[in-house]
């Protein structure tokens, strides 16, 4: 674990992103306070190139309004974070069904929002870097890189925990792919490095790497579900502790020795 002597405030959360076809069986969110989710709850609908469909969002509507949020609400004492990931589509339509939750609800879909849950503020945001092998324009929730900055310099200073689908750019390491082929997203390193929120939960990146790395003092986490197999999932959720010491300052502990990578049996490290 990470050394911390902060105690006073405790909070548990479990994070997770890119789930796609892999679905929600396995993940049990018990015990934990806050579970935030950093994109792609649905399938690979943006990976052809093809532009958003009526169809595939009204099938993705579907899927939220009977799948995901009864999942949510098997939880009541749950407070889920969720940020749309560039294969949501159904967050492009007007009646996105997270948009139109009752106050007091414990889901919290955020789209450069921010939600302040058991003292920690948590600042959402879908945004992600165009692919080079994208054609026919923007897909959704992609933004080049001035665009990224317009959108982010909306982010207040004192965040605790950022929720990105993107992953940042980080030199010399495999959470955002090869490091002599990063896919990262060096605006949102440059934001990160700025603004040094305490945490910065993240995915899109099917890395191979899923130990936290630092950007200065904020702890980096990709967290998504998947790598090469898109209908498995090959990580599990990453849990972590936020706790807050008697003079204000939140810490986070991990479990430094969790590569979170889902073992067949009889596989090793």
């Amino acid at each position: 674990m990470t050394a911390m002597n902060c105690q006073s405030i405790v909070v548990k959360l479990l994070a997770f992103s890119d789930v796609h076809e892999s679905g929600y069986d396995g993940i049990d969110p018990s015990g934990h306070d806050v579970v935030l989710i950093a994109g792609d709850l649905q399938g690979y609908a943006c990976c052809s190139g093809t532009k958003p469909s009526p169809e595939r969002i009204a099938r993705q509507v579907k899927f939220i309004n009977e799948k995901f949020l009864p999942w949510c609400n098997k939880y009541p004492g749950v407070q889920f974070v969720v940020v749309a990931g560039n294969n949501d589509e159904f967050a492009l339509d007007p009646a996105n069904p997270l948009k139109a939750l009752p106050s007091g609800s414990n889901v919290h879909y955020l789209q450069d929002g921010l939600v302040e849950i058991k003292g920690l503020r948590i600042w959402g945001s879908p945004w992600v870097k165009p692919k080079n092998h994208r054609v026919g324009g923007l897909k959704p929730f992609e933004r080049k890189a001035d665009d990224f900055k317009k959108v982010f310099a909306q982010m207040p200073e004192d965040i605790d925990i950022l929720v990105t689908h993107a992953t940042p750019e980080v030199p010399d390491s495999y959470i955002a792919g090869r490091p002599e082929n990063n896919y990262g997203s060096k605006a949102l390193r440059e934001i990160i490095e700025a603004k040094q929120p305490t945490v910065c939960v993240c995915g899109h990146i099917h890395a191979r790497e899923h130990q936290p790395v630092f950007l200065g003092q904020t702890i980096v986490m990709n967290v998504s579900r998947i790598h090469n197999d898109r209908c498995r999932a090959s990580y599990r959720p990453r849990a972590f502790t936020m706790a807050k010491d008697a003079s204000g300052v939140w810490c986070c502990q991990y479990d430094e020795a969790d590569d979170l990578k889902i073992r067949t049996k009889g596989e090793t490290r």
